[in-house]
């Protein structure tokens, strides 16, 4: 009996310099998984397309082999975090500090009127954030709602 999850999984992952990728029709890189060395200094596993994971191409392979199971593993602590504190009905804002390492951009839930109800990485310099009329309790701007859609 075939399972049918993998038929759309990838099955192998590529290690090559992502120079070779370069002309290569979307029909066979798509669903495909690639580790790609390049010369990016800030390429320490950048993701930018889904499938690819680009690492900088002054390590050896046994170095890389390392990385890419300290980033599994990472995952994977994160995944059983995340889990146990599903069920133990974790308060929401402590899920989010458990996900700070994991997502470094800044996230943030909230209700249908935009008061936040929990986030993480929030760069109070760079992002303004509003305070609700009625409630005093910290709110998304509009203007920041609106920056997301057209994005």
């Amino acid at each position: 009996m075939q399972d049918d999850t993998s038929a759309s999984a990838p099955q192998y992952v590529y290690l090559c310099p992502e120079s070779e990728l370069d002309g290569l029709p979307d029909d066979f890189l798509s669903g495909r998984a690639f580790l790609l060395l390049c010369r990016d200094p800030h390429a320490s596993f950048r993701r930018s397309i889904p499938g690819r994971i680009y690492i900088r191409d002054n390590h050896s392979l046994p170095e890389i082999l390392s990385l890419v199971q300290d980033l599994f593993d990472r995952f994977h602590e994160w995944d059983l975090k995340i889990q146990e504190a599903f069920l133990l009905q974790t308060p929401l804002q402590e899920i989010f500090d458990l996900s700070q390492t994991i997502f470094r951009n800044p996230i943030f839930l909230h209700d249908r009127d935009f008061i936040i109800l929990a986030e993480c990485n929030y760069p109070e310099q760079k992002m303004k954030r509003g305070r609700d009329r009625r409630t005093g309790l910290p709110m998304v701007q509009m203007d920041l709602i609106n920056d997301f859609r057209t994005d």
